[in-house]
């Protein structure tokens, strides 16, 4: 909960830097991200006040260097996660005015990412409402659990990010998509460039590495001489989905 105000806090900060009028990107981006991080220190609320534990913070409370751990990887986690927002506020020449199609694209794959996310938090809550944490004797299986993703509300983090770096990379002036040819416009922005897409690709890294391999570890460690979960495994792909959800997938029930 702590990281997680400090994300929304550190947004408020970059976000009072910009000089000058915020433009209408910059007000979009942040207050889009200002959303995401509303939601997500929700969803921690919930399950640490709520839910009662999390596992995966069991041994960050009991052992020192776990702990160390917890506070400079989150810290570490809110500082790069943001890397195509703070790009955007320092950037003086965004004053294109009104959004472009890019924008939109952005946006748009934003919204369908934040709402995957949160569906897929919706349904684990139902799937959970009546089990105390880590007693579970079973795995989620329905909805967008089920042949979709076993991960789904991870997919929808990383596909938040890429939408909100699409928007980041818009804008500027004519140098930046347009009014060069191409090697002139990425030899003038590839920093700029790199830098935003630090954010999905750490986003994607992060996750990965951190949360979904726990998760994938401790499933095998408990149902590993289950059928049905070896089955589950092999239907079902670890993380990104070949396939968009169904209508059925994507009821709370």
């Amino acid at each position: 909960i702590t990281e997680d105000i400090g994300m929304i806090y550190m947004l408020y900060s970059a976000y009072q830097t910009i000089r000058g009028p915020p433009t209408l990107r910059q007000t979009t981006v942040f207050y889009c991200a200002s959303l995401w991080g509303l939601r997500l220190v929700s969803f921690v609320g919930y399950r640490v006040l709520v839910r009662g534990r999390d596992f995966r913070f069991d041994k960050l409370i009991k052992a020192p260097a776990y702990n160390l751990f917890g506070w400079t990887s989150g810290g570490s986690w809110c500082w790069i996660n943001g890397f195509c927002l703070w790009a955007l506020a320092s950037n003086v020449d965004d004053r294109s005015g009104p959004l472009t199609w890019l924008d939109f694209i952005g946006l748009a794959i934003f919204v369908f990412g934040l709402f995957i996310e949160t569906l897929a938090d919706l349904q684990k809550y139902s799937f959970n409402v009546n089990t105390k944490s880590g007693q579970n004797t079973t795995w989620i299986a329905s909805g967008l659990w089920g042949s979709w993703s076993r991960h789904p509300n991870y997919v929808g983090e990383i596909v938040v990010w890429v939408g909100l770096a699409i928007v980041c990379m818009g804008g500027a002036d004519s140098s930046w998509l347009g009014g060069y040819g191409a090697s002139e416009v990425f030899a003038k922005n590839a920093l700029r460039l790199a830098t935003v897409l630090i954010t999905p690709v750490w986003s994607m890294f992060f996750l990965v590495f951190t949360s979904m391999m726990l998760l994938e570890k401790r499933g095998d460690a408990k149902w590993s001489d289950s059928k049905s979960w070896n089955q589950y495994k092999k239907n079902t792909p670890v993380l990104f989905p070949d396939r968009l959800p169904t209508m059925l997938e994507m009821r709370l029930s």
